[in-house]
């Protein structure tokens, strides 16, 4: 007899706030859709499991989660990640899973990121533009984390999806790639910005995230932007924070595909 579960799989934060804000709305809405159903959590990132150990806070990995879901029974799973892009972390969690794909007679499932494709990118445009009012004067700068160019293309169909529907106050900036923090603010002084607001285009914001984004130090999205005239503050709550994006990483689950 078949008996389904469900995994949440993101690469975990040690900031507290963050887990609670960020991962744990996701998480929850995962498991009210799937209610019922054995639900567990992951983190992919084993420098943050082995950190959060040594504060006495449990995590497990992709494989020891659903390695104790089929001890536990479970014949069908869903692992949904809670990933952004398909990039080189999508790449390596679809594998963990694959490696153990034999334990799960039934199938085992895996859910999208969030900006698969163009229909989650102007979902997510909407979710954005609703939570974020229109400042006459004042730009939304989206930084994404970054991964290869073909990947890196999903954060800017965010950004055009939002210009198509009016909101040109959104810029787009990546931690890891192009346009980086110099050149967002290059950009905004062409167009006559003097304030702007970082806003993480991230499931999580993290410590390092706060500290490249928020940070005091010169080198931060926040200093080079006021370096260049820009008055600039920063946003630390992830997406993950937002009722719209959870329904977008449901909708995936609801969807996976059996891994091959």
């Amino acid at each position: 007899m078949m008996r389904e579960g469900i995994v949440f799989a993101s690469y975990g934060t040690l900031v507290d706030e963050a887990r609670r804000t960020d991962i744990a709305p996701v998480a929850e809405a995962l498991a009210d859709a799937f209610a019922g159903l054995p639900f567990a959590e992951a983190y992919t990132s084993a420098w943050v499991r082995e950190h959060l150990a040594k504060r006495g806070i449990a995590s497990t990995s992709l494989g020891e989660t659903l390695a104790s879901l089929s001890d536990e029974g479970v014949t069908r799973a869903i692992v949904q990640p809670g990933l952004i892009v398909c990039g080189d972390a999508w790449d390596k969690l679809a594998a963990e899973a694959q490696a153990l794909a034999e334990r799960f007679p039934d199938g085992l499932l895996l859910g999208r990121p969030l900006l698969a494709d163009w229909r989650d990118q102007m979902e997510v445009a909407s979710v954005l533009a609703e939570a974020l009012p229109p400042v006459p004067g004042h730009s939304f700068v989206l930084v994404g984390h970054g991964t290869n160019g073909v990947a890196d293309a999903a954060y800017a169909g965010v950004v055009e999806a939002l210009h198509a529907a009016g909101r040109t106050d959104f810029a787009l900036g990546l931690m890891e790639g192009t346009p980086d923090a110099d050149e967002v603010a290059k950009k905004l002084v062409r167009n006559g910005t003097h304030s702007a607001t970082i806003v993480p285009l991230m499931l999580t914001a993290g410590s390092h995230v706060r500290r490249q984004l928020a940070g005091e130090g010169a080198a931060s999205w926040t200093s080079r932007l006021n370096a260049a005239g820009i008055a600039t503050d920063c946003t630390l709550a992830g997406l993950g924070s937002l009722p719209g994006v959870s329904a977008i990483f449901v909708r995936h689950a609801r969807e996976a595909e059996a891994i091959r």
